[in-house]
């Protein structure tokens, strides 16, 4: 009994520990992608529709519309510094809350992904002018 015990801890902890590596290449995909503007960092997590609060759109939206959106924000906006603040989880959802800074002006960025099919999707974006 014990044995298997040790092998059912043992696949667990495995699973934990891809899960979070997955969610530590989210984390480095959308801080790259804040601190460059450069959206090829994200472009897989860009599938089906997502909640999108950026200038140009306020609500659902096709995930193309939404890179579309966003690559027009980090055009007019380019970035001087990202600061990540907060990286969590919401149910099975991971969330990233930072903050952008373009020249003098300061955004909150709100990030949610699911898993879906074993990687990560956006879900909800969210850019919020602070300055």
């Amino acid at each position: 009994m014990s044995g298997k015990f040790f092998v059912l801890t043992a696949v667990l902890f495995l699973f934990g520990g891809v899960q979070q590596q997955s969610r530590d290449q989210v984390k480095n995909d959308v801080v790259k992608t804040c601190s460059t503007g450069d959206l090829s960092f994200i472009d897989l997590y860009f599938q089906g529709f997502v909640v999108a609060h950026i200038p140009g759109s306020n609500g659902l939206t096709s995930a193309e519309r939404c890179r579309s959106l966003l690559k027009t924000f980090f055009n007019t906006h380019p970035a001087s510094q990202f600061i990540l603040r907060e990286t969590g989880m919401s149910g099975q959802n991971y969330f990233l809350i930072g903050t952008f800074h373009s020249g003098k002006r300061k955004w909150n960025m709100y990030f949610m992904l699911s898993p879906q099919n074993g990687q990560y999707q956006l879900q909800q974006i969210d850019i919020q002018d602070i300055s």
